[in-house]
């Protein structure tokens, strides 16, 4: 990859209006949440799994190098395109295994987790969007195909 296209796919976000907009319509919706307190619950369980849905769906897009869809209702609808949804669980399981290794062996020792995530999450997420099955997201061998 070429450095000028690195910077384009970081900048990205910022450039083109089919992200710009839903990401700003997402931070409202979660600015609104916070502030509403116990009732903005509610609103979070909506908006957090469209914001993941949206990611991956970017993601997916700029892989197939086309531009990602725009948001509609159907991003806070909780079923349909499960696939979207994955890397939620995989998060909270990698906070979890931090968290327990920190709680059980000491803070210091929580390096060896997150140093792990940090390589595994980006190459399962990639494989996730380029093979659409969460399954396959989590195979070792697809993740060492996909960096080799």
């Amino acid at each position: 990859m070429k450095p000028t296209e690195l910077l384009r796919a970081i900048v990205l976000p910022l450039i083109d209006a089919s992200i710009l907009v839903p990401l700003l319509v997402f931070w409202l919706l979660l600015l609104i949440a916070t502030w509403a307190g116990l009732f903005g619950l509610w609103l979070l369980v909506l908006v957090i799994p469209a914001i993941i849905r949206f990611q991956m769906i970017v993601l997916e897009a700029l892989g197939r190098g086309a531009m990602p869809a725009t948001p509609d209702i159907g991003f806070f609808n909780w079923f349909g395109n499960a696939w979207t949804l994955f890397p939620a669980p995989l998060v909270v399981l990698l906070i979890w295994g931090t968290a327990s290794v920190a709680e059980s062996y000491g803070t210091a020792s929580a390096v060896l987790p997150v140093l792990f995530a940090s390589g595994f999450f980006p190459a399962s997420i990639a494989v996730l969007a380029i093979t659409q099955s969460p399954l396959q997201s989590l195979n070792p061998a697809a993740i060492v195909n996909l960096l080799s």
